[in-house]
């Protein structure tokens, strides 16, 4: 049976000049992890581990991605094994884990100059039960997603689910060339209905590079800023849209909320912020 099709609709408006700053304070910064352990006493497990990792990571004698239990681990790649998807001639797959949940998102990954891009998506439970599977059309032509290089791929980089709805963020890699910045959409986050399968908003391009977290009210997301400056933004909800942001010193490779305060890591370094007046 064909995988139903979850069809994307036109972004909100990207963020402007006159956006609102965000109410962040920075507590304390270190440039490496052992030292940002060493100076913030609260620092959550898992902090040091990505958001997402490829099955080129995957082992039947190792954990490979570090936030997924070794028995579903390895249970997932003699699955991949089974298929003959293991090898470096098969195609890529991420995997990322539902945020507050032990179930796993696992998508594939196309390369954007393969034409008209389609992503194969599927919510995997720990014991590889199929509980969703569908198609995200994420075409040049059919969008207006450009990853600014043909060679680059699309993956899904952040997760997570709240009653029937269903947040996925996706990126590219590629951001610069010669030192500047590409010009290039992407870095959105999409809020959709499970039950049905329907778009509710798309947020801006370029907003959310990484992975996002949600304090019930609000979703954080946040650019890397390789080449450009970086950002922390607040999404609206309802809507998808900027509510307000706030321009980061270093780039963003991870987030995570505790309680009043959002962690980011920007591999190898961190930070702390707090909710506040500025």
């Amino acid at each position: 049976m064909p995988l139903q099709p979850l069809n994307l609709i036109k972004p909100a408006r990207a963020p402007g000049s006159k956006t609102a700053k965000l109410n962040l304070v920075r507590k304390a910064t270190a440039q490496s992890f052992s030292a940002f352990r060493n100076t913030v006493s609260n620092v959550p497990d898992g902090f040091e581990d990505f958001a997402s990792c490829r099955t080129s990571n995957l082992s039947v004698d190792k954990n490979g991605c570090t936030f997924m239990a070794q028995k579903f681990s390895k249970q997932l790649f003699k699955a991949l094994e089974k298929r003959e998807l293991t090898s470096d001639t098969s195609p890529a797959f991420d995997m990322n884990r539902i945020d507050g949940s032990e179930d796993i998102v696992f998508s594939t990954r196309p390369k954007f100059g393969d034409g008209e891009i389609t992503m194969a998506i599927a919510l995997l439970s720990p014991n590889l039960e199929v509980k969703k599977s569908f198609l995200i059309d994420i075409s040049k032509s059919r969008f207006g997603i450009d990853a600014g290089n043909a060679d680059t791929r699309v993956q899904v980089t952040g997760s997570h689910i709240e009653g029937d709805d269903l947040y996925l963020s996706f990126d590219a890699g590629f951001r610069c060339k010669d030192k500047k910045p590409i010009k290039r959409n992407m870095g959105l986050l999409l809020r959709a209905s499970l039950s049905n399968l329907n778009i509710k908003w798309i947020s801006p391009f370029n907003v959310s590079d990484v992975n996002f977290v949600s304090d019930g009210a609000t979703i954080y997301t946040a650019t890397v800023g390789s080449c450009a400056p970086s950002f922390v933004y607040a999404l609206d909800k309802e809507t998808g849209g900027v509510n307000a942001r706030l321009k980061l010193q270093n780039g963003a490779d991870k987030l995570m909320l505790v309680g009043e305060e959002l962690f980011i890591q920007h591999y190898p370094a961190a930070s702390v912020y707090s909710f506040g007046s500025n």
